[in-house]
């Protein structure tokens, strides 16, 4: 990740684009409600509000996990586990007409301030004194709102939670602001749990002086939080100055390292925060050159500066689409280009739908690159980029974010590939009642995990089990993939989405079966098969394995028979047995056998349709042309069935199994729409009939 941001900040640096330049312990506040806390001049708590999102987003806080100034995070300040005290609190979240303060108060007992909030007071002295000197080290006067507020923090009495609590019992005697301070006073516990571990989730909050009129900005405003900023970044400067020793080697760029040996600094992303690069010294593999944290990998204050400030400007909200995309909650995709065109082109947009999409024509894949390449290719050539960087950064878990994914590329290579793989997802036949949409890369994974049942819903819950990662669908889109990475993606398909082929299939190809009148909306199955299928085609097609070529080999044909057969015996049941048609039909019945077997499993289906040829046979003379009962079709499925079988008989062993690539074919035969000489055989069954 190094690699690349320091890349994009080359990039920045051509266009001069302005990019905050944040100090590494000035953080943004955790996406979560906050309150503002108002305190007076002697430290007493006199009001609280919760502050509005856009609010939140242009604020900081100076500190780390562990402590910080003057926003931080705190838990509710009484636990209650308690069955009767819990379903009273939840009335009076409707009706607080029937609120009782005394009775409210008489549940404050169980403590939920554990030790180490127990140390906030501490923390607020000790961050607000060195805020405060770094701000007297620069000459500035002390009557600034910052310090003002670190001296009337060390004056609250009993410390925080005290002056917090002796508000919020003053307002709940009142009746005032009871369902904002009850969310403060009271976490609703399980009984079950210990007390130490189960405290509720974190409510950030941040301090403000009531008297800001006298500063001109409140703590919690953007000018503030700017001008904080600017201070600490002159406060780091002037200890830069102050160092003795300056280090006569390069850092890992080239630059003059300073002998900074702090951690690196942290970037809040779209759901998770990222270290841009972890120095764990318990990682033996630190110790592989014989140096460790720092040392293994140095960087400079300056570039360190400018890799947090690439992270963060190429993840801005304006540039979602442009230049990052959400794979899911734990996984971004970042693309740039090697130069910034004047006007943003949308090359995140290659990779994933977007998310307002509902199923608008102009948002799909081929509609987004046809209308990409078409701006690409009307920017100057001076001004073209010459390559493209893609990378991706998941959170592994609590602590570690890692990249999955790192590639580059020409935007030659990148037309190409996604011309290819409009290619690939169109390698199929025609499909009765599924439109082929080609999917994004980012959605390839969701397709492939996804387990079918035999009754055509998801299994799981739709939780999809992850054996293929999102980043392999870029993989697909942007390399020439391995054939054993395609039969890997291929085998996993296969045996999740059997059964919705299967479900479908005999659904679809009961064309007698009672029908909703009127709906028109697709199900839930057919837009499932609509990106299903399209990547069956494109792993085929990444093998080399066409459809006009696929649809004369032996595996396409078995899943034509299937069908054909179903049709048959649908029709059947539809003539002689009024309507009264069977829950699965005989080819559907034999799929699975066939996909392992196919000689064993069509001689089985042929000696179960021998009744229905017999019948077919008698059918196709009868000269009726009653609508859905006419005899001509008898005389079409017959042909149909002859002709599928005369070329099977050819083709097919005893000894046949079929690997993936081919049971990928006979998935796609099944659904498939029968050949153009099947409906000249209609049309010759129509002439003699």
């Amino acid at each position: 990740m190094l690699n690349e941001l320091f890349e994009l900040s080359n990039v920045i640096s051509e266009v001069e684009l302005k990019v905050d330049n944040w100090h590494r312990e000035y953080n943004p506040l955790p996406n979560i409600p906050c309150y503002r806390i108002w305190i007076s001049a002697d430290g007493a708590v006199c009001g609280c509000e919760e502050l509005n999102p856009e609010l939140i987003s242009l604020l900081r806080k100076y500190g780390n996990y562990q402590r910080s100034f003057p926003a931080f995070n705190i838990k509710p300040l009484y636990r209650i586990v308690d069955e009767a005290q819990k379903k009273q609190l939840k009335r009076y979240e409707s009706d607080i007409s029937s609120f009782d303060f005394e009775t409210v108060r008489s549940w404050c007992v169980q403590d939920n301030w554990h030790r180490n909030l127990k140390s906030i007071d501490k923390s607020l002295r000790d961050l607000g004194r060195k805020i405060s000197s770094i701000i007297s080290d620069q000459g500035l006067d002390q009557w600034n709102i910052i310090t003002q507020l670190a001296l009337a923090t060390e004056k609250m009495d009993g410390g925080l939670k005290k002056s917090l609590e002796r508000y919020i019992f003053e307002k709940l005697s009142k009746g005032e602001d009871i369902e904002l301070l009850l969310k403060l006073l009271f976490h609703i516990g399980d009984p079950s749990k210990n007390p130490e571990e189960d405290n509720g989730k974190n409510l950030s909050i941040i301090l403000d002086l009531k008297n800001w009129q006298d500063f001109n900005n409140p703590v919690a405003s953007e000018q503030t939080t700017r001008w904080l900023n600017e201070v600490l970044l002159k406060g780091e400067e002037q200890e830069k100055l102050n160092v003795s020793f300056l280090s006569p080697t390069k850092d890992a760029f080239g630059t003059q390292h300073d002998g900074v040996l702090d951690p690196m600094p942290k970037v809040r992303l779209h759901g998770f925060d990222v270290s841009l690069r972890a120095m764990f010294r318990e990682q033996l593999c630190q110790y592989r050159y014989r140096t460790i944290d720092s040392n293994s990998f140095p960087i400079s204050k300056i570039n360190r500066a400018k890799l947090k400030q690439s992270l963060e400007w190429i993840a801005m909200q304006d540039n979602e689409g442009i230049y990052w995309k959400k794979a899911d909650d734990k996984e971004i995709v970042f693309v740039y280009p090697s130069k910034l065109p004047p006007i943003p082109l949308k090359f995140a947009s290659f990779f994933g739908e977007p998310d307002d999409a509902n199923d608008d024509v102009e948002k799909r894949f081929g509609s987004i690159a046809k209308d990409f390449i078409r701006t690409l290719e009307g920017v100057p050539l001076k001004e073209r980029p010459d390559s493209i960087q893609v990378f991706s950064i998941r959170k592994m878990d609590k602590a570690r974010s890692k990249v999955v994914f790192t590639h580059n590329l020409t935007p030659d290579h990148l037309i190409h590939s996604a011309e290819e793989w409009q290619n690939g997802c169109g390698n199929l036949p025609e499909i009765e009642s599924v439109e082929r949409m080609v999917p994004f890369p980012l959605q390839i994974a969701r397709v492939v995990n996804n387990v079918w049942m035999q009754n055509g819903e998801l299994a799981n819950a739709g939780k999809a089990v992850k054996r293929m990662q999102y980043y392999q669908g870029m993989e697909l889109l942007l390399n020439p993939p391995r054939e054993d990475e395609i039969r890997y993606y291929l085998h996993i398909l296969i045996s999740n989405s059997s059964g919705l082929v299967m479900n479908f299939g005999n659904e679809s190809h009961n064309r007698y079966a009672p029908r909703i009148v009127g709906k028109k909306a697709k199900s839930i199955k057919q837009v499932e098969l609509s990106r299903l299928l399209p990547v069956f085609g494109l792993l085929l097609y990444k093998n080399g394995i066409r459809a006009d070529e696929y649809m004369e080999n032996a595996p396409y044909l078995v899943g034509q028979f299937l069908r054909v057969s179903d049709e048959l015996h649908a029709f059947y049941c539809k003539v002689v047995r009024g309507g009264d048609l069977p829950t699965q039909l005989a080819g559907n019945s034999v799929f699975m056998y066939a996909s392992e077997m196919p000689a064993q499993a069509l001689a089985q289906l042929g000696a179960r349709m021998m009744p229905y040829i017999s019948w077919a046979k008698q059918y196709r003379s009868k000269n009726i042309t009653d609508v859905g009962s006419e005899s001509w079709r008898a005389a079409w499925y017959l042909a149909m069935y002859e002709d599928i079988t005369t070329r099977l008989h050819q083709e097919l062993k005893e000894s046949t199994r079929f690997n993936d690539f081919q049971k990928a074919q006979m998935f796609i035969g099944y659904l498939a729409k029968f050949p153009k000489r099947g409906q000249n055989q209609k049309e010759d069954a129509i002439a003699t009939d």
